[in-house]
């Protein structure tokens, strides 16, 4: 949305409003893309460095993997 010359707080307040489940839509990306997803750590920071590069919060991505809840405020 940056690219769009828009404002970092206007960004923040509509992915707030979006409220969409991070954890649970990382998850998702995470199967689609991988099928099963990884024990080994190496193949996991793969994995996370792919969420990560796609927009989704650290927090969630790393919940995704570990299926727990996310904590925190979603920065990571």
């Amino acid at each position: 949305m940056r690219h769009h010359e828009l404002g970092s707080e206007l960004i923040a307040q509509a992915l707030e409003a979006l409220d969409a489940d991070w954890q649970a839509l990382a998850a998702a990306q995470a199967h689609r893309h991988f099928g099963t997803l990884p024990d080994e750590p190496g193949a996991r920071q793969r994995v996370l460095r792919y969420l990560t590069q796609r927009g989704f919060p650290p927090v969630a991505a790393r919940a995704a993997l570990s299926g727990t809840p996310e904590s925190g405020d979603g920065e990571g």
